[in-house]
C-alpha cells in the first residue's frame, strides 16, 4: 500500500523541485490513441507531456509551430514519423528531440485502465534515445485512508505518464551533439513497409555533404542486426539498394551507415519493414431473424466483419451473389474496413431483388498483400403473409376462422375487426397465434347490413398486409351447397 501511495506523492514532488535548464529543445507530437479508432488523438495526454517536459527543464516547441510544420510537411498519421520527417523537424524547427506517444489501452469499465508507450528520438540522426511503456488501473493505486485515489481515466493519465517520464535520461539528452556532421541525410525512402517473404525491398537515400567538403563517404545499409547491404550511387548524391525479404515473419529495422575517409562513422535510423506471409483471419456475421435455422430479412440486414486478430488492411471487396452464383452487387475500397455493411435487398441498379437465398462474400488484403475471404448466406423474403378468412354456420352461431396462407416466415402479429357496414363492431381482437376462431350470433333473417372484416397480419420480418373483406356472409358454405356441388361434380363426370 505504501509503495502505491508514494507513486502519487512522487507526482507532486516533481512539480515542487526546481528544474535545471538542459538546453534541449523538444517537439511533442500529438499522441495517438488506439482506443479512439484509426488515427485517434488524445489531446489531454499531449498537453500533459508538453507541460511535464517543460517543468523538467526542457524547451518545448509551441503547439502552433508544430501544427504548422505538420501541415506543411503533410504529416497526417500519429504515433510514428518517417526518418525523412524527423530530419525535416531538425531542419525546420531546430529541435533536438522528438517525443512520440501512443495510448495502447483506454477503458472505463469494468475498472478504469490505461496503457501507453512513450518514445524520444534524437532528430539529428533519427535514433531512439529512450522508450518506455506501462499500464495502470485504478485498482493498482491505494492511498492512505483512500484520500485522492483515482476514480476515472482522467485521474490515471498524469500518474502513469509521470511514472514513465521519470525514467527519461535527462543527462543523456543534455549531451546530444549539436555540431554539423560532415554529411547530412537529405532524404530517405524505404518501400514497401509491409512485404511477403521473397518480395523485393528498395531503399533510396540522398546525401548532402557539408559546405566545402568532398563526398567520399562509404554508404551502406544495416538490415536487421548484422546484415550489411552496399548502396550504389545511381545519380549524384543519390544512393539506392535492393534486397529480398527473408522467409520469416518479423519486423526488421534498417539503418544507414556512413563511413568517411577519415574513419568517422555515422549511423541513422531509416525505418523498418514488416515481413508477413499470414493472411488476415476473420469471419462475417449477418444479424437478422432466424427462419428455419437460417438468417433472414425483408427490409435491411447488417453484416459484421469479425476479426480474430484485428489488423490494418490495404483494400477490401464486398460482393453479393444470388442462388445462381451471379454477382448482383459489388463494392471495392482501399480505405479501412468498415465496422459493418448494410444491405436493403437491392441490386446495383437500385431495383429490389427476388425472394431467395443470397451469399455475402468479403475479401480482405492486408498491407503485405496477403488475401483472405469470408462468406455467409441469408434468405430474403419480401412478400407479406396472405390472410385467409372462412365462415361456417352452425345451428346457433356464425363461426369465422382467421388463418394465413402457406409461408415459412412465422406470424408476429394479427389484428381482426368484424363489424356491420354501419360501424357496429362485433369483434376487435389482436394476437400472435393462428388459426383463431370468432364465434358470433347469427344475423337475423331480415338483416340488411353487410357483415365486413378488416384483417391485418404481420410476420416476424416486418412484412405485413391489411385486407378488407366486404361481405363475410358470402364466405359461408352451407351443408346444402356442399351436397349440391358434390352432385353436380358427379353428374358432370358421368356425362
Amino acid at each position: 500500500m505504501l509503495k502505491k501511495f508514494f507513486v502519487i506523492s512522487g507526482l507532486l514532488l516533481v512539480l515542487l523541485i526546481p528544474m535545471t535548464a538542459y538546453g534541449v529543445t523538444v517537439a511533442v507530437f500529438p499522441v495517438e490513441d488506439l482506443s479512439r479508432g484509426r488515427n485517434g488523438y488524445n489531446a489531454p495526454l499531449t498537453e500533459f507531456l508538453r507541460q511535464n517536459l517543460a517543468d523538467r527543464g526542457l524547451e518545448v516547441i509551441s503547439s502552433e509551430d508544430l501544427m504548422a510544420f505538420m501541415v506543411r510537411r503533410r504529416i497526417r498519421w500519429l504515433g510514428f514519423l518517417d526518418s525523412s520527417n524527423i530530419y525535416e523537424a531538425y531542419e525546420d524547427l531546430g529541435v533536438d528531440v522528438v517525443m512520440l506517444g501512443t495510448v495502447s489501452q483506454l477503458q472505463e469499465k469494468p475498472i478504469p485502465s490505461l496503457g501507453m508507450i512513450l518514445t524520444a528520438v534524437e532528430v539529428k540522426n533519427a535514433t531512439t534515445l529512450w522508450s518506455e511503456s506501462g499500464g495502470m488501473s485504478c485498482a493498482d493505486i491505494c492511498n492512505l485512508l483512500g484520500l485522492s485515489e483515482p476514480e476515472k481515466i482522467d485521474d490515471l493519465l498524469p500518474v502513469l505518464a509521470n511514472e514513465l517520464l521519470n525514467s527519461l535520461p535527462l543527462d543523456r539528452l543534455a549531451s546530444i551533439d549539436k555540431g554539423t556532421p560532415p554529411v547530412e541525410v537529405e532524404y530517405t525512402s524505404l518501400f514497401p513497409k509491409h512485404a511477403r517473404p521473397g518480395e523485393e525491398i528498395r531503399c533510396s537515400v540522398r546525401l548532402r555533404p557539408a559546405a566545402g567538403q568532398r563526398d567520399e563517404t562509404q554508404v551502406q545499409l544495416m538490415v536487421g542486426d548484422n546484415d550489411y547491404v552496399t548502396m550504389n550511387e545511381n545519380a549524384p548524391s543519390l544512393y539506392e539498394a535492393t534486397w529480398v525479404a527473408p522467409n520469416r515473419n518479423e519486423s526488421i529495422p534498417v539503418s544507414l551507415v556512413l563511413q568517411s575517409s577519415a574513419g568517422e562513422k555515422q549511423v541513422y535510423y531509416v525505418g523498418h519493414y514488416q515481413v508477413d506471409d499470414s493472411a488476415p483471419k476473420l469471419t462475417i456475421e449477418a444479424r437478422g431473424k432466424k427462419v428455419n435455422d437460417s438468417v433472414a430479412f425483408s427490409q435491411k440486414i447488417y453484416v459484421y466483419p469479425q476479426w480474430q486478430t484485428p489488423e490494418p488492411v490495404s483494400r477490401w471487396s464486398f460482393s453479393i451473389k444470388n442462388a445462381d452464383g451471379e454477382i448482383i452487387a459489388n463494392l471495392t475500397e482501399k480505405n479501412a474496413l468498415p465496422k459493418h455493411f448494410v444491405w436493403k435487398g437491392q441490386k446495383a441498379d437500385g431495383k429490389k431483388v427476388d425472394e431467395g437465398v443470397y451469399e455475402f462474400i468479403l475479401k480482405v488484403w492486408d498491407r503485405a498483400g496477403n488475401e483472405t475471404q469470408a462468406a455467409t448466406k441469408i434468405n430474403f423474403y419480401k412478400n407479406p403473409p396472405v390472410p385467409l378468412l372462412t365462415a361456417d354456420i352452425t345451428e346457433q352461431e356464425l363461426v369465422v376462422t382467421l388463418d394465413r396462407g402457406e409461408g415459412v416466415v412465422p406470424t408476429a402479429f394479427w389484428s381482426a375487426k368484424i363489424l356491420f357496414s354501419d360501424g357496429e363492431t362485433l369483434v376487435d381482437q389482436q394476437g400472435s397465434e393462428l388459426p383463431v376462431e370468432f364465434h358470433l350470433p347469427l344475423p337475423a333473417d331480415d338483416e340488411t347490413r353487410d357483415l365486413e372484416g378488416l384483417i391485418e397480419i404481420q410476420d416476424i420480418l416486418g412484412n405485413k398486409i391489411l385486407r378488407r373483406f366486404s361481405s363475410i356472409m358470402q364466405l359461408v358454405t352451407t351443408v346444402e351447397e356442399i351436397e349440391d356441388d358434390a352432385e353436380q361434380d358427379e353428374w358432370v363426370i358421368e356425362f
